[in-house]
This record gives structure tokens, sequence and C-alpha cells, in this order.
């Protein structure tokens, strides 16, 4: 009985040294394109007409002063604010475009944000990592990784 505990225990040892050098590898290569694009990532506060904070979203650059984010984030707004990864706000001046039905709105801002270089999603293929970068509750910006499906 003791003999056929050692193999396992080597064997899931082997496996957790396996398993985190591959994360240590993903977690690299996430936190590398976090630091090339953060600054292009904004998170977004929402005021509502008692100057009350109502919602929190994020947007990116598609400019140097318009950031495209979700409608339903920014529908609601009396006022909003963009704050960059470094904690600078800026005041939302108004909308430029919207699209309900695709839940897409962008926004003209009082800054500059470095704009985004977008991708083609047609080279996107079943089994391919891809990266969201974006804010949390608290407003800080970060970088979730997962696979295409």
């Amino acid at each position: 009985m003791r003999s056929s505990r050692i193999p396992f225990v080597l064997l899931l040892g082997l496996g957790l040294v396996g398993l985190s050098s591959f994360l240590v590898s993903q977690t690299q290569e996430a936190g590398d394109l976090l630091d090339q694009n953060q600054a292009g990532v904004v998170a977004i506060v929402i005021y509502g007409a008692d100057k009350q904070e109502i919602a929190k979203g994020t947007g990116f650059a598609v400019a140097e002063d318009v950031i495209a984010t979700a409608y339903h984030v920014i529908g609601r707004a009396v006022e909003a604010e963009a704050l960059t990864f470094k904690g600078k706000k800026m005041k939302v001046e108004g909308f430029l475009a919207v699209n309900k039905p695709l839940d897409i709105a962008l926004i003209k801002i009082k800054g500059k944000v470095q704009p985004l270089s977008l991708g083609n999603s047609d080279e996107l293929a079943a089994g391919g990592r891809v990266f969201a970068i974006g804010s949390n509750e608290t407003g800080a910006i970060g970088i979730s990784e997962g696979t295409i499906r």
C-alpha cells in the first residue's frame, strides 16, 4: 500500500510544478499586455440627478478624446467622469454616437487618452487565448484571460 502512494505523490508534485510554471508564463504575458495597453482603458463613473454615483463601467479609447463603452453603463448619466489607470479624472462632455440594440456608445472626454489598436475578430478561433482589460468595482484597471470556445 505504501509503495503505491509514492508514485501518486510524485505525479501530483510534478503536476503542480508543471501547472505553476504554466500559470507563471500566463501571468507574465497578461502583465505585459496590461502594461502595454492600460493607458488606453478608463474606468467610467456615472452620476444621477442628485450627484450620487449610480453606475460604474469601463471604456477604451478609439481616439485621443473618444471612448467606446457599453450604452447600458452610460445611458442614464446626468454626469460622468473617466478615470485613467493613474487616477487622472476627466469629465465626459457628451455622447458622440449611440447604438442601443448593440449596447455601444461613443463618448467625448475632456482630456487625452492613448487610443488602443483594434484587432480583427475574423482571426479568432476556438481554443485561442483572449485577454480582457477593464476596471473592477474599485475602479482599478486589471486584466483577465480566457480561451475561446
